[in-house]
């Protein structure tokens, strides 16, 4: 049986209390080792999985995913649309920002 579930995480940055800090590490190599594990994570997940920035824009997004767009006709990259671009349901991004912040 062949089951479809879908995800939708929004996240807000609440700052982490008692995390130590460093003023040694450069941001870009702090974000770069960040999408770094990001990356090796996402790819190796069977599911599709599309990474949004707050704005509403495809930051990321694994192979299967790509695949799966490429499939529904999408032939150029993905990776920069909005999320309105590629929703497979009729859910706005600011619908969903909405409830996001209501809840």
């Amino acid at each position: 049986m062949d089951k479809t579930i879908g995800v939708l995480i929004v996240e807000t940055d609440a700052g982490t209390p008692g995390m130590a800090t460093s003023n040694d590490l450069k941001p870009s190599t702090i974000m770069s080792a960040e999408e770094e594990a990001q990356n090796f994570f996402v790819d190796r997940l069977s599911e599709n999985v599309l990474i949004f920035d707050g704005d509403g824009y495809l930051i990321t997004a694994n192979e299967e995913a790509k695949q799966l767009y490429k499939k529904l006709g999408y032939q150029d990259e993905i990776i920069g649309l909005f999320y309105d671009n590629l929703t497979l349901d009729y859910y706005t991004f600011d619908y969903i920002k909405f409830r996001a912040e209501r809840s």
